[in-house]
């Protein structure tokens, strides 16, 4: 073999050599890009969160059908009584903002995260106004991924890819009881409160710039004001966790010892509110509401008849719009609303220091 010979075979052994160092390296490379995961977002930059108008949650405990009627969502297992428009709009902003990312897991984790099957996660699909599905989203169970690092959430895209997310977590273990909407923001401007106990008022508070006034308080006694403010606190602050209805026991439907609140908002609109009490120490809340009678002059300075009638008729669709909302349910509150308002009036006075 020539010199010359020798040099091109060494040449071609060399190139064939950085070759295989080449497909034995591309790989693992690869391999560690996969690993490391490409951030991606859940929905289409362009996608219209207008577009969703039924969110279906379904997990180990229940299934949960949100779907949007006019400007409420509404839960269709709670026979179709309001949810919690914020917590609606969290989960809605996840999908549309959060960037989830796709990565490579081991075959030992797909179980343990519950892919496949997913009995042990959770399912979001979001459906148009058709009921057609948009996207649908599989969760896996939070885990610890054995490498030291910080838990890991997993789920499964449109696509079958798995990757790891969290905002979508939250919301995916709720039951249809935790998409109600807990606050009642009807009762924040109140002007004024009457407690009616056995059709006799107990007592009458009135609130106007911040300043609450408990009527009739006798010469040589002045209103506890704390106690005065803590009752008009408490029919602003009526939280509703849970529901009265054909699913509750019999015995938890047997109600007692009623008290009747008269709210006046400082639009002139009515609402009733109920309490009652069970054996179990249960408090049961019902609402209503009703314009003023005719014969009741409206505050401001409306004095042209057209005018009045086209307030009364508002005041008529807010009433129709309250009662849509909260007066086919029985709600459940908390014991503290009860304790709170039920109170004589000799509790909501002192003597004069």
């Amino acid at each position: 073999m020539s010199h010359k010979e020798a040099i091109i075979k060494l040449a071609i052994a060399t190139a064939l050599l950085i070759a295989a160092i080449i497909v034995a390296i591309l790989p693992r490379h690869k391999d560690e890009a996969t690993a490391q995961g490409e951030s991606i977002p859940l929905l289409p930059a362009n996608f219209n969160a207008d577009d969703i108008k039924h969110i279906i949650v379904e997990n180990t405990t229940a299934t949960t059908t949100l779907y949007q009627d006019g400007d409420a969502w509404k839960i269709r297992e709670l026979d179709n009584v309001t949810a919690n428009r914020q917590d609606i709009d969290a989960l809605v902003f996840a999908l549309c903002s959060e960037q989830a990312v796709t990565e490579h897991i081991p075959r030992e984790l797909q179980d343990e995260a519950g892919f496949p099957p997913h009995q042990t996660g959770a399912s979001i699909n979001i459906c148009d106004e058709d009921g057609n599905s948009i996207a649908r989203f599989i969760l896996g169970k939070t885990i610890d991924n054995h490498a030291g690092e910080p838990v890991k959430r997993y789920v499964t895209l449109n696509d079958n890819q798995t990757a790891t997310t969290q905002f979508l977590f939250p919301h995916a273990q709720w039951t249809p009881l935790q998409w109600m909407a807990k606050d009642i923001p009807e009762l924040q401007h109140i002007k004024q409160v009457t407690y009616v106990k056995i059709n006799s008022p107990q007592w009458i508070i009135t609130s106007s710039h911040g300043r609450n006034l408990l009527k009739n308080v006798q010469e040589g006694m002045t209103q506890d004001q704390n106690a005065v403010d803590a009752a008009i606190n408490a029919i602003r602050n009526i939280k509703l966790i849970g529901l009265f209805n054909d699913k509750t026991p019999k015995g938890q439907l047997e109600f007692q010892d009623t008290a009747l609140f008269i709210v006046n908002r400082v639009d002139d609109l009515i609402v009733f509110i109920t309490l009652t009490t069970n054996k179990d120490g249960d408090i049961a809340v019902q609402l209503a509401a009703e314009p003023p009678p005719i014969s009741q002059k409206l505050d401001g300075q409306l004095q042209d008849d057209e005018e009045n009638a086209k307030r009364r008729q508002a005041l008529q669709n807010n009433a129709e719009k309250f009662n849509a909302k909260y007066q086919k349910w029985i709600f459940k509150t908390t014991p503290d609303v009860f304790q709170c308002l039920t109170k004589q009036h000799g509790e909501l006075i002192k003597n004069l220091p």
